[in-house]
């Protein structure tokens, strides 16, 4: 297993490479440390080359789901061509692709066994837990050492105010005295949103670990692990991770559990500890926790006032407009909100919609109905077709190998329904998770693939 991807599984999930000051480390420092994760990722796929160089081309040929996400890239350039901004969306292009794709076939092409794909997923759930800790500790302690000692464009971000988003809306006046004094823990990934979808969608991932850590004090670990990111993921309040963090677990227990483990599980010794660690961290934290489950119920009534429901109306408006434009290949991969901000009159439907807040709407616009359904192709070849047969195939259902794919299957199927809220897969920290957890599933499935 090549040290290049660990480091880069690391660097992505917990440095915030995407907010640091450019001014304070000058142009080529910072040029380097914040596209690092572009010139780690070409150097692994260098090394896969260097490394299967004779069967490199055989593993293209015969893989069609490979040739697939191959298709669907070119396609993504070829929109380019008839597009006003075909310099930048290439630059884009490149980019996206590099930092998830490349990712994607460096691992497949790599073809490593099921100890370095565990490795991978232990590396995931490291760096997640990394993340997790200091979100908890920002949170109940107000204190941001890492975000003032660090060359970061805003100091105080790790505690993010949410407030000025309201502040223009009448009907929601009762939360900005709230929001004043509560914050939305984004930890050192630098936005909640973000921080949120990247914990909730290891929990499967840890749930795994869990159950087949053969050491007592691994299994404590995960289970610390467990706990430490259920935490940080409510304190983000994001909720597009409570709703496709709840699938990706709900995925993996409902297949996984049997009756003697749930047994095994709630045994009376686990659930009074359960208790006590409840009352101790309640009794403890009291203000915290107020003031987290206040932000939790304003934040799901928000959800369903009439300001939150049209906007997401307005967004489909545009969609829809901008499909019938150019209803083949969009306006261009890449380059949609470059687009909407030089075309003032699209601000008509909805001045404050610069992106779809929906992967699916987005590719949609920028790549047409054709790229669309290249990506849908994909997504069902690589992942929901192998899922169906792992759900439908219960001979070997206590296998160590299955539960492992069932684990990566709902870390997936949490992304996916999570691309339905906001456009995940633009964000270089999740589009580089979202490649990696299913190129580890991909290569799952070619473990038990009999040879040809």
């Amino acid at each position: 297993m090549p040290v290049t991807l660990l480091i880069l599984i690391i660097y992505v999930n917990v440095m915030p490479f995407y907010y640091l000051d450019k001014d304070i480390l000058g142009h080529n420092i910072y040029l380097f440390l914040k596209y690092l994760p572009f010139f780690l990722s070409i150097l692994l796929f260098g090394q896969v080359i260097l490394k299967k160089k004779t069967t490199f081309l055989y593993d293209i040929q015969n893989e069609r789901r490979i040739h697939l996400l191959l298709c669907f890239q070119l396609w993504c350039i070829l929109t380019l061509f008839f597009s006003n901004y075909s310099q930048l969306g290439l630059i884009k292009t490149v980019y996206y692709f590099s930092t998830g794709g490349l990712v994607f076939l460096s691992i497949v092409f790599l073809k490593p066994d099921l100890k370095d794909l565990k490795k991978i997923a232990y590396f995931s759930v490291f760096s997640a837990t990394i993340v997790a800790i200091y979100g908890n500790y920002v949170y109940i302690s107000s204190n941001d050492p890492l975000w003032t000692y660090l060359p970061l464009e805003n100091k105080h971000y790790i505690l993010s105010e949410i407030t000025s988003i309201y502040e223009n809306n009448h009907e929601d006046k009762h939360w900005i005295k709230h929001f004043k004094s509560t914050y939305r823990v984004v930890s050192t990934v630098g936005n909640e949103v973000v921080c949120g979808s990247l914990l909730s969608s290891v929990i499967p991932l840890i749930l795994f670990f869990i159950f087949y850590s053969q050491k007592k004090t691994t299994k404590l670990f995960y289970l610390f692990a467990f706990f430490a990111v259920i935490f940080c993921t409510v304190l983000t309040f994001s909720r597009s991770a409570y709703i496709s963090g709840s699938i990706g677990i709900l995925f993996f227990l409902s297949i996984r559990l049997k009756k003697q483990d749930i047994i095994k599980i709630f045994t009376t010794k686990k659930v009074a500890i359960f208790f006590i660690v409840s009352f101790l961290i309640i009794n403890l934290f009291d203000n915290s926790l107020t003031k987290a489950s206040n932000l939790l119920s304003l934040r799901f009534e928000e959800m369903l006032t009439s300001h939150s429901v049209l906007t997401r109306i307005d967004r489909v408006k545009v969609a829809a407009y901008l499909v019938e434009e150019n209803a083949l290949t969009g306006v261009g991969n890449a380059v949609l909100t470059d687009y909407i901000r030089e075309n003032p009159h699209i601000l008509s439907f909805n001045s404050s919609i610069l992106t779809m807040d929906n992967m699916y709407l987005t590719i949609l616009c920028e790549v047409g109905i054709v790229g669309t359904l290249l990506f849908l192709c994909v997504i069902f070849k690589a992942v929901i077709k192998p899922a169906w047969g792992l759900i439908k195939n219960t001979e070997n259902s206590s296998t160590h190998i299955r539960s492992f794919k069932l684990a990566c299957c709902g870390c997936i199927f949490s992304l996916i329904f999570n691309m339905t809220m906001w456009d995940l897969l633009n964000n270089p920290v999740m589009r580089f998770n979202f490649w990696l957890l299913v190129a580890v599933f991909f290569t799952l499935q070619k473990l038990q693939r009999p040879h040809r």
